[in-house]
């Protein structure tokens, strides 16, 4: 293949490949598939694309007096690499520049005593509009007996909490499908028992005798 036409070949790979990987975004944008997306694909390509592009600049414009409507050509084929370039460091001057505050607003506390030996503090919280959030920690102060906290969390419009004491327990009732986190760190967890309700039978909730955690 003669010089002329492997740069032909490389000035068509470099006009399509970031152009495919722009109009081709990962589906599954969570972290691990992201991060694999990006050091598996994207940026490897991107970099095949720049260091192609850089041979035709610097040959094109090398010859670009000895044939210039062929070296136009192969100089725009760099066009969508330089574009995709910019991109890529506006989007890493957006991440820098935006400092984003993931900070909660604790906005109530309420001792719950379960027996004569254990009090649990709840701890409401909330970030922004978008999920509120009820933390328990245990009120020991001398001996580390529980786990340091466990929490549930839902979003913003939708979560509730009610409870009760029960035979030395907390009764919980929040949503379905929103899981009792909790801190793994080998201590035992609090005795929380948790029943999952339907948001739509929410209502149903006051009429059994159970207290409504309210966000304030």
């Amino acid at each position: 293949m003669s010089i002329k036409y492997l740069k032909y070949t490389i000035s068509i790979l470099i006009f399509i490949i970031p152009i495919y990987i722009y109009f081709n975004p990962p589906h599954d944008r969570d972290a691990g598939p992201m991060m694999a997306y990006d050091f598996l694909f994207f940026y490897p390509f991107l970099l095949i694309s720049i260091l192609l592009s850089l041979f035709i600049l610097f040959s094109a414009v090398k010859n670009f007096n000895s044939n210039k409507l062929e070296n136009s050509l192969f100089l725009i084929s760099t066009f969508p690499t330089i574009g995709l370039l910019i991109l890529v460091f506006i989007s890493f001057s957006k991440v820098n520049n935006s400092v984003e505050d993931f900070s909660e607003t604790i906005t109530n506390r309420k001792f719950v005593q379960i027996n004569d030996k254990l009090t649990i503090i709840f701890e409401g919280s909330r970030y922004k509009n978008v999920r509120k959030k009820v933390s328990f920690l245990p009120n020991n102060h001398n001996v580390k007996v529980y786990t340091s906290s466990q929490f549930v969390q839902g979003r913003f419009n939708t979560f509730f909490m009610f409870y009760k004491i029960k035979n030395d327990s907390l009764e919980i009732y929040i949503p379905e499908n929103e899981p009792l986190y909790y801190t793994n760190d080998g201590l035992k967890k609090l005795p929380i028992k948790v029943f999952y309700f339907n948001s739509n039978k929410k209502d149903s909730l006051n009429n059994q005798n159970l207290t409504n955690f309210e966000w304030k």
